[in-house]
């Protein structure tokens, strides 16, 4: 009897076992179906995040395509003229740049927006989300509006976005100017610019300067600009009060000529009406010129400052990039001879001069002339005699003792503007240029910011 009991309880025993392991198998197999889903889920957010990160990566990849190109007819409706980031394919070429990064893909395009003149093209999709002030037609301070859409790809997953992007320019000087020493010297002649000195300007031999013709910055007022500024808030003026807009002289020491700049009031041949320096407001003039030391103050009485501001600088990090990328870095003190034939206003050349004492030489002639950004770090430039014409901007950094300085050379064969950290030479013919009005468009000479940014959901 207690036989079979002992046998009977564990056939109901091995029955529960079996029914116990069915039940773990049952309810293993329902866990690794949520756990397989739950991964499942958590890898398509994982896709879903990258693919938004993407999308952003992209946005920034346009925002650096702008920072090299914003000239707004490469990127609106026309396909002509467009580069293959626009939204408007060019011809024989496809609408936006395909971007193929480490965890996936981006699809970009920019887009010009036209500027908005009625709040209610402000609404409008291709137009600017701002009002242009006043009576204006564009904005002012070189300010264009682009959108940039980007798509990025993970896996299975997609996410766009909307990026308003805008260029707005940079304060650098749009004029000849150096901290240090300035020297006009020889037959030369000058309209249509403005020379800006830390210490003195000194005028050695004939030296004509139109005061006619309008020059950059015209009577320096910046709070008359557009944008204004309160960088200088007075007028150059004649004694009845008329202002002066021609080509003009201003130094933080003198404005003297022919070896005669002991600093001394007697040594300054600045007329306070186009040319001041510190000594002008002791000769008749009713202001001296002075740096401020707060940019955004007004002028104090009986002053007149820089129209720029003078402590400002350019991205050269920035710059060196885009002449790696075109193929114009130079990574020692060479002589620049192999300037690009085809330039246009987005050509950088940089050449890193690493301190060098000697003269780099700018020994190039192209027809009809060269255009562009030159910048010279660390070292000191000199143009050479049989140089032909430049059309741009030259850029001259150094400790502003044994580097940075600047030499035009017997032929002064530059149209634009030069800023150097050290001593100057200008010789030959400093003519009016149109330079200083494409800077919104030069590389490094304006910025981009965003103005908005949202998610696009479909």
């Amino acid at each position: 009897m207690l036989e079979r009991l002992a046998k009977g309880e564990s056939g109901v025993v091995m029955g529960l076992v079996v029914m116990l392991v069915v039940l773990i198998g049952v309810m293993g197999a329902g866990l690794l179906v949520l756990v397989r889903s739950d991964l499942e889920a958590v890898v398509k957010v994982n896709q879903g995040q990258n693919a938004l990160n993407l999308a952003d990566a992209g946005v920034q990849a346009a925002r650096r395509q702008l920072r090299s190109d914003a000239q707004p007819d490469h990127y609106d409706s026309s396909g002509a003229g467009n580069v293959e980031w626009a939204y408007v394919a060019p011809a024989g070429g496809t609408a936006g740049k395909t971007l193929t990064l480490e965890d996936g893909s981006a699809q970009v395009t920019i887009q010009y927006l036209l500027p908005s003149t009625t709040v209610t093209q402000v609404r409008d999709g291709n137009r600017a989300p701002e009002l242009v002030p006043g009576d204006l037609t564009d904005y002012p301070g070189g300010r264009n509006f682009f959108r940039v859409i980007s798509e990025g790809m993970s896996g299975g997953a997609r996410r766009r976005v909307e990026a308003i992007l805008y260029t707005s320019r940079v304060g650098v000087p749009a004029a000849y100017y150096t901290p240090k020493d300035m020297t006009l010297q020889g037959d030369i002649s000058i309209n249509g610019a403005s020379f800006f000195a830390g210490e003195n300007i000194e005028r050695v031999g004939n030296v004509t300067i139109d005061r006619e013709t309008p020059a950059p910055y015209g009577d320096w007022d910046t709070t008359s600009f557009s944008p204004p500024s309160r960088l200088n808030t007075v007028p150059r003026t004649g004694a009845a009060g008329n202002r002066a807009t021609g080509a003009g002289l201003a130094a933080e020491g003198l404005v003297c000529e022919n070896g005669d700049c002991s600093g001394s009031p007697a040594d300054s041949v600045a007329d306070g009406i186009h040319d001041y320096d510190r000594y002008t407001g002791t000769k008749g003039s009713s202001k001296r010129f002075v740096r401020k030391a707060d940019p955004n103050a007004p002028n104090a009485p009986g002053t007149i400052s820089y129209p720029f501001d003078a402590g400002s600088g350019l991205d050269l990090a920035f710059l060196m990039e885009e002449a790696r990328r075109q193929g114009n870095y130079r990574s020692s003190a060479v002589d620049i001879t192999d300037y690009p034939t085809a330039s246009n206003d987005r050509t950088v050349y940089f050449v890193d001069a690493g301190g060098a004492a000697d003269f780099i030489e700018y020994r190039t002639d192209r027809a009809p002339e060269a255009r562009g950004t030159i910048v010279v770090r660390d070292g000191n430039l000199a143009f050479g005699d049989s140089s032909g014409l430049f059309r741009g901007v030259i850029l001259v950094t150094g400790d502003g003792a044994d580097t940075g300085k600047y030499d035009s050379g017997t032929s002064g064969n530059v149209e634009g503007f030069v800023v150097a950290s050290g001593d100057m030479t200008v010789r030959g013919s400093v003519s009016p240029s149109t330079v200083a009005d494409g800077l919104s468009t030069r590389p490094s000479f304006y910025s981009v910011n965003l103005w908005g940014w949202r998610e696009l959901y479909e």
